[in-house]
């Protein structure tokens, strides 16, 4: 996944550490979330710590999620019984004890509201449409500064939308073929690396069909797209056979089902929560990044979730299968007992790049945390009906050449 918080995993940086009670502040260096819990025990003298963001009350204990966060970092280091309040739950409970003039303030504010609602609320109208017509506006004519820091080849917030979509998937694209190049399989079976070399070549034609699924972020889509930038090549292939094969996959049903916008007419995206749950648990994950500018770099940080996950489950068991297809000369596929001939490519697609097994979520709603759900990918035989599809397409495909 993309984070703009991503560094090198051996740099050692620095941190704050704080007890529950905010009584004690240090501030250390640390290149694990194992050697900061070592350094705050020690500090603390707390046998088994746990870590807290002290902005918002996080328990931290995913390394990969350790990283992502920046230097200078707060944490709140507490036994396992202890109860935490983040920074904001303090501070209240220090002014509300105080009796502090800061909420009589606010009580002012609120009778003032109520004895002039009519007022308040055209002003606060007021202010939504605003912000409202700014949102509808498409062209960077009309809303100049939503583009501040864009290439000036995209002259609608759609294209910049789409192509921030194609980022992402060719992203995993590359991530798949760097896991399965440096696998040891493909570096020393030659048959396993020209049956992956294949796969690869696969992957690379769909993803060339459906545009790597530049419809995600865009709002006007089901209308005709119109690609962000037409590349002379992608990985060899000329431009002409890429829009030819782009008009085939529009006109299959299969991939038509699989190219949908996760957002609006207007641009409004709602968090899909957790992997392991059907919707987010909270209501205020929601994000228009085609309101401003504000808004599109913070969208940066929303991730599009693997629930089955890549490193740990879909390449893993790609390259078991394959090795199982190559080495086992009598393998036969599990729904027909027939003999295996290829694998489940269509399926293994459909886990790496694909709605089918992503999840737009919220920083907050990003669990990187061990998945416990399995890839579905599986040997077939000529019986299968994933087989008979594979070769419907790559015969479309073909014809292209």
């Amino acid at each position: 996944m993309f984070n703009i918080f991503k560094r090198n995993k051996s740099s050692s940086q620095g941190y704050k550490i704080t007890n529950v009670s905010r009584s004690r502040k240090y501030g250390i260096v640390a290149v694990s979330l194992k050697e900061l819990q070592k350094k705050a025990s020690a500090k603390f003298e707390i046998k088994d710590c746990r870590c807290y963001l002290a902005q918002d009350g996080t328990l931290v204990e995913d390394e990969s999620y350790f990283r992502s966060l920046p230097a200078q970092t707060l944490f709140v280091i507490a036994e396992e019984d202890e109860v935490v309040q983040t920074d904001f739950e303090l501070l209240y409970e220090a002014i509300r004890s105080r009796n502090s003039s800061l909420l009589k303030a606010g009580e002012m504010v609120r009778k003032f509201i109520s004895s002039n609602r009519e007022t308040f609320l055209q002003t606060l109208n007021a202010l939504e449409e605003k912000e409202n017509k700014k949102t509808e506006l498409s062209l960077r004519k009309e809303h100049s500064e939503w583009f501040c820091g864009q290439d000036s080849r995209f002259s609608s917030k759609e294209e910049v939308m789409s192509r921030r979509a194609q980022d992402r998937v060719r992203g995993y694209f590359y991530k798949a073929k760097d896991d399965i190049t440096k696998s040891l399989i493909y570096r020393q079976n030659l048959e396993a690396k020209l049956k992956l070399d294949e796969i690869l070549g696969i992957f690379q034609y769909f993803l060339i069909g459906c545009d790597h699924f530049s419809c995600l972020f865009d709002r006007k889509y089901p209308r005709k797209h119109q690609s962000v930038e037409e590349d002379t090549t992608d990985g060899g292939i000329p431009k002409k056979r890429m829009r030819l094969i782009r008009d085939l996959f529009e006109q299959d049903e299969f991939f038509k089902d699989l190219c949908v916008s996760l957002c609006n007419s207007r641009g409004d995206f709602r968090c899909q929560g957790l992997w392991s749950e059907s919707t987010c648990k909270y209501n205020e994950h929601t994000i228009n990044p085609y309101s401003t500018r504000e808004n599109f770099i913070l969208f940066q940080v929303w991730n599009l979730d693997h629930q089955i996950e890549i490193s740990r489950t879909v390449i893993p068991s790609l390259l078991e299968t394959v090795q199982l297809l190559v080495e086992e000369t009598n393998l036969k596929c599990q729904v027909h007992c027939s003999k295996a001939t290829n694998i489940d490519i269509i399926e293994y697609f459909l886990e790496l790049f694909t709605t089918d097994n992503l999840k737009l979520v919220h920083i907050v709603c990003h669990d990187k945390g061990l998945h416990s759900l399995q890839s579905k990918g599986r040997v077939l035989c000529g019986k299968c009906n994933e087989s008979a599809a594979l070769d419907k397409i790559m015969k479309k495909i073909e014809k292209t050449t």
